[in-house]
């Protein structure tokens, strides 16, 4: 299975992907099972963090700030809720992962839903006295060893001293009261925008960060990621899944908030896992149990990987196109890169939304009770998706099913470019390809982009 489909069926299998999966430009391996196997889960090794008070808390960089903060904010200066969250992909950015949009807002002094230098340096300097304050045990203005230590698995585990719901108070504001409201702008336009204007929002986002992956990782700056340059960038990826996949590990775990797991919460850790991998298999068992006897018998399992393959060379041809921001034909690298840092963006938000849904008490984290709840709410949401693009109701997804559930998922995701659903009715799919941007229909594949590996 090829990594686009394994991302795509990570999504799917979350729905939200983050509580008990990484993404990180996954590999095969990545789509069958969780990203922490179930003896990582319990040996007690301590969790890394990196020194994440560097630069923004202890020492405070000023100077490096100001530079970061105008690379973030564009020509007008002046710090809007995308360019926040554009900046949180970004390597060495303004924004840091335990930066909340709505806790910078407290500092807009003119209430112009932007920041500028000066509000944001006034953010900045707020979060370091709050930090020092809790974490500074010998009063000497720097934190050092168990100190800087302590602080660092806080802002890892986003729990920042005088914030405790910051995460509740930066969801999306829904009418009727119901947690994990989405936004209906979505990440690439505005509410009410045309489906052109959504997409070219899309596309100018994703080329946007193919331009600063160049200027990061294309060292002899000829324009394009050499097969030398792009180890560099494909490592830089990897360490961000792992960041995300450590700080949510300690945000639901750490019930103690010490900033590391202990015994019994590595057992608790387990036993969710445990809970994943079950829901897990019973979907399997929905999506390749032909003949409803309650196993996977050897055939039955390869028949269904052998969809699973088939969706897997649909999927890449339709994710070339996806990826080819340009339109020229070609994929280089530095799409590619985009492509995977826009939808690893997209799942952090749409876990986000999800833990917020299960989020009862609104502390910000996932008890016992919550999690088990919020795993139900996952399995009868993606058994109502299986039956609905069921389209001859056999009770399983072909190919063409299949693939038409994990392109409207994509969409709803902002995985992939915005458009109108390609699954609503799949039954009632047309025999030729529609007009303009939307996608093939029922059981006709795109022309093939040709894939290229460089800029």
């Amino acid at each position: 299975m090829n990594r686009t489909l394994a991302a795509m069926t990570l999504a799917g299998l979350f729905l939200c992907a983050g509580p008990s999966f990484s993404f990180a430009q996954p590999d095969s391996s990545s789509a069958s099972r969780p990203a922490i196997s179930r003896a990582a889960a319990t040996r007690p090794a301590k969790l890394d963090v990196p020194d994440l008070c560097k630069g923004a808390v202890d020492p405070y960089d000023q100077a490096a700030q100001r530079t970061h903060f105008f690379a973030a904010a564009g020509v007008d200066g002046e710090l809007d809720a995308n360019e926040f969250q554009a900046d949180q992909a970004r390597p060495n950015s303004f924004v840091r992962p335990f930066d909340r949009w709505a806790a910078m807002l407290a500092f807009d002094k003119n209430q112009n839903k932007t920041l500028d230098w000066f509000e944001a340096d006034a953010y900045r300097q707020d979060l370091r006295k709050k930090v020092l304050a809790h974490f500074d045990a010998d009063s000497d203005g720097r934190l050092a060893g168990a100190e800087r230590d302590a602080a660092n698995r806080a802002l890892a585990a986003g729990r920042i001293p005088g914030r405790k719901n910051a995460l509740a108070a930066s969801r999306p504001a829904d009418p009727t009261g119901r947690r994990g409201a989405s936004d209906p702008g979505g990440a690439s336009g505005q509410a009410g925008a045309s489906p052109d204007e959504t997409q070219a929002a899309w596309k100018v986002r994703l080329e946007e960060r193919r331009k600063q992956i160049l200027a990061k990782y294309d060292a002899d700056g000829d324009g394009q990621l050499s097969t030398e340059e792009r180890p560099a960038m494909n490592k830089d990826s990897r360490l961000r899944g792992q960041e995300d996949l450590n700080a949510w590990q300690l945000r639901h775990f750490d019930a103690d908030g010490d900033g590391q797991l202990s015994d019994a919460e590595k057992a608790d850790q387990a036993r969710f896992q445990k809970d994943a991998q079950k829901m897990g298999k019973e979907l399997e068992l929905k999506l390749l149990d032909a003949d409803g006897d309650g196993q996977i018998s050897p055939e039955e399992r390869a028949a269904g990987q052998a969809e699973f393959r088939k969706v897997g060379m649909m999927m890449l041809l339709k994710m070339n196109q996806y990826m080819d921001i340009d339109g020229d034909g070609k994929v280089t690298a530095g799409e590619r890169q985009a492509f995977w840092d826009n939808a690893r963006q997209a799942i952090q938000k749409k876990a986000e939304a999800v833990t917020h849904q299960y989020d009862a008490d609104g502390n910000g984290r996932l008890d016992e009770d919550e999690r088990t709840a919020m795993l139900e709410g996952i399995k009868e949401d993606l058994q109502s998706r299986m039956d609905k693009y069921d389209a001859d109701a056999d009770g399983r997804l072909d190919a063409q099913e299949m693939m038409i559930l994990l392109e409207d998922l994509g969409k709803e995701m902002d995985m992939l470019p915005p458009g109108p659903p390609s699954g609503e009715d799949p039954s009632a799919a047309p025999d030729t390809p529609p007009a303009g941007d939307a996608p093939p229909a029922r059981g006709q594949n795109p022309p093939a982009t040709q894939p290229e590996h460089s800029d």
